[in-house]
Order: structure tokens, then sequence, then C-alpha cells
């Protein structure tokens, strides 16, 4: 039983120190919802004073005293104040619960099969908030949406937990007045009780990831699509970390930007191939660059789709996703041209084994015309799978040159296809 705790915690541990991180700076602009899941502490402009902090955090999950813990991360934030150990136990309860939280979820779903359940426990004293407190002893199916916003903790402090059950276990509690199966209406008649102050909470949490979504960005009341623009321009220029290492032992650096836009690339891409494993065409969908909302769905054949279909949006603001059938996600000269429209930022053509994405930099009559010119070429050589192999070899090495002289921006992931 000691080792399967001690496991438990390095599991926990391991997602304390894969948050992502950042610089204070960075820190300072991002939206309130961003700064729990990026872990820093406002005002600390030390990176390696942040980093000192979280392995604190950490400590907590195999063995670390909570009271030591809190008030040498007081120590960090400003010395023995009343103060210092008020922020330091938000840091710890935050951070410490919620890697805590993300661990227990994941196992909890690897069982699911045999304990179907959850039901909400809270620590039943005077501190447990009112909108905590109603749901005490409520039972849910562990697969209702419900758990994606109320898994606790789900707020600054929370201290409730979600035990799992198994459907004796769920008769048990019924029977002992312990437990309440909620049906939906139940449900949905609290989470309209309580919309509106969550609307305004500014505390994320989602069990199954530690990502936050650009999308629950956008919809906070008072924000707007402008608003949205002018912060993800500020941050696709702020690097932060994303808590995988590479070979050389560095941490893989993203732009918050395409972090908070992963969500989006996932969903879309998923809907793709599902599209593609159905009628085995190809497809595109086009969202806002900015607030990831859907701006165009374009249905295609099994060898292309218009992209001149797309409706037309702000400059430089459209993320197109489209499928290539078959495994190939090669870009195509179409993909480029359609990349050159003056409303698309970028442009990914993805398939089940991997994606190649491309931002045109450089969008001259000349560039476009040359892009025609190898559409034609690829149109002409489609009977011939000799002349089609090496033109496709040909088409690749120019454009890795033109990337290489400033003209496009290309990143990929997946299987090598050459």
């Amino acid at each position: 039983m000691a080792d399967e705790i001690t496991a438990f915690g390095r599991k926990v541990e391991g997602i304390t120190q894969a948050r992502a991180r950042t610089d204070a700076l960075t820190l300072s602009q991002m939206y309130p919802e961003i700064r729990a899941r990026a872990f820093a502490v406002q005002g600390i402009d030390d990176f390696a004073q942040l980093k000192r902090i979280q392995d604190k955090v950490a400590e907590l999950s195999v063995g670390g005293k909570w009271n030591e813990l809190r008030d040498s991360i007081a120590d960090e934030l400003g010395g023995d104040t009343a103060g210092a150990r008020r922020h330091a136990e938000t840091v710890l309860r935050t951070n410490g619960f919620q890697a805590y939280g993300a661990a227990r979820w994941k196992a909890q779903q690897a069982r699911k099969d045999v304990f179907p359940y959850l039901k909400y426990v809270t620590m039943d004293d005077g501190r447990v908030r009112d909108s905590h407190a109603q749901l005490d002893g409520v039972i849910l199916p562990i697969d209702d949406p419900f758990w994606e916003n109320h898994y606790p903790p789900w707020g600054f402090n929370c201290r409730c937990m979600a035990v799992q059950m198994s459907e004796a276990g769920l008769e048990d509690e019924r029977e002992a007045g312990e437990g309440d199966l909620w049906n939906p209406a139940s449900r949905d008649h609290y989470v309209a009780t309580y919309k509106a102050r969550d609307e305004t909470n500014q505390y994320q949490f989602r069990p199954g990831s530690l990502e936050i979504d650009v999308r629950s960005l956008a919809q906070a009341k008072g924000r707007t699509p402008a608003d949205m623009e002018q912060f993800g321009k500020m941050m696709e220029g702020r690097k932060i970390g994303t808590g995988e290492f590479g070979a050389d032992g560095k941490e893989i650096e993203t732009n918050v930007r395409e972090w908070l836009f992963q969500p989006v690339r996932r969903e879309y891409t998923e809907k793709l191939i599902e599209l593609e494993s159905k009628d085995g065409n190809e497809h595109a969908f086009a969202v806002d660059s900015w607030t990831g909302e859907e701006k165009g769905y374009v249905p295609g054949t099994r060898s292309q789709v218009d992209l001149r279909h797309v409706p037309v949006h702000n400059e430089q603001s459209l993320s197109v996703f489209h499928n290539h059938p078959g495994g190939n996600y090669r870009l195509s000269p179409a993909d480029v041209i359609g990349s050159m429209r003056p409303d698309v930022k970028e442009l990914t053509a993805v398939s089940a084994t991997g994606w190649m994405q491309v931002r045109a930099t450089a969008r001259s009559e000349q560039m476009k015309t040359t892009l025609r010119e190898w559409r034609r070429r690829f149109e002409a050589a489609g009977s011939n799978p000799v002349e089609f192999e090496l033109l496709k070899l040909e088409w690749l090495n120019w454009l890795a040159k033109q990337t290489q002289y400033g003209y496009f921006e290309i990143s990929r992931g997946g299987t090598d296809l050459i």
C-alpha cells in the first residue's frame, strides 16, 4: 500500500512539474484565467525563483509537510508575514491540489468500467462556500459533462473531493440517505443557478488536461474579438515552457498563442479524420485565428477541396484546416496558394499520420504565378506515377528553399513522408 501511495505521489509530482511555465513579464500580460495554468506567481520577476516555488509545490505529493512547504514558499514570496503566508497557502493549494486532482481523475478514468459513478464530497465545515456545499453528496456518472467544470478543485482553495463508486456502492449510498443521484434536470438547474458567477470565475481547472482553450477566454463576459486579436498578437511573441523536454534535456518552448490554440487544432484534426473515414473525401474548416470560432466549412472531392469557397474574413485572421486522404499530409501547391489569401493566417494539411502547416510571409503576384505553374505541372503529371513521384521531391525541395529565403514559415509533425 505504501508503495502504491508513493507511486501515485510521483504521478502528482510529475503533473506539477509539467505545468507550462513562463516569465513574469509574459505573465503580467496574460488574461487572469491563464495564470494558474501557466504556474507562476504574480509579483515575481525571477524565473529561477518561480522554478524553486514549483519544485516546492511538487514536494507536497511525495511526503512534504504542508506547513514547512508553505513557510518555505512564503519566504520566497516576501518573508515571514501574514500576507506572504496567505499567498503561499493559495499557491500551495491551487497548484498542488490541481495536480493531485488531475492524477486522481486519470486513475478514476482507468477503472470507470467497474466504478462508473463519482460522488461529490465537501469538508462539511464552516469554510465551505455555498456553491460547493450545494453539491455535497451529489452523485453523477463519471462521464457526465458536469465534471468537466466541477471536478474538485474547481475554485481557489477548494478542498472538496470526488469519490468513485460502483453500481452496488451507489445503491448503498442511496439507501443510507448519504447520496443523491442527480438527473439531468437537477444538474442543469444547478448550472443555471450559478451561471452568472461561473462566467466571471477566473479560476479554471479541467481534470483531463492542464491546457486552456482560447475559446474559453474569448467567451468571457465583456471580452471582444478585437480584444482577443490584440491579445493573440502580443502573445505570439511570448514564450512559454511546455513541460516537455527534448533529447538535449532542455524544456521545449512554444509561444502562448500556439499553446492556447492547441485544443482547437486537435479538435479540427479529429473532425477532418472522422469525415474522411466516412466518405474518403477532402474537407476544409476555417476558424478565427484569435477566438477559435468556426467561420466556415467546405466539402470537397477525393482529390481536392476548393479553398476559394472558404468565406472571406478579416486580414490574416483565418486558420484553415483540411485533410489529405490516404495518410498524405504533404503540402500541395493548391494548399500554399490558399495560404496566400489576404485573410488566411495559416493553413494546415492533416492526415491520420501527421500534419504540415504553412504561413505565407510574402504574398506577391509573382509568387502566386509560380505556385499556379507548380499546380499545372502536378495536374499534367497525374497520369504518370514515376513522373509524379519525382515532381513531388522537386516540389518539396523548392518549397524548403523558399522557406529558407523567408517567403514561407512551415512546421510539421508526424511520420516522415520522404
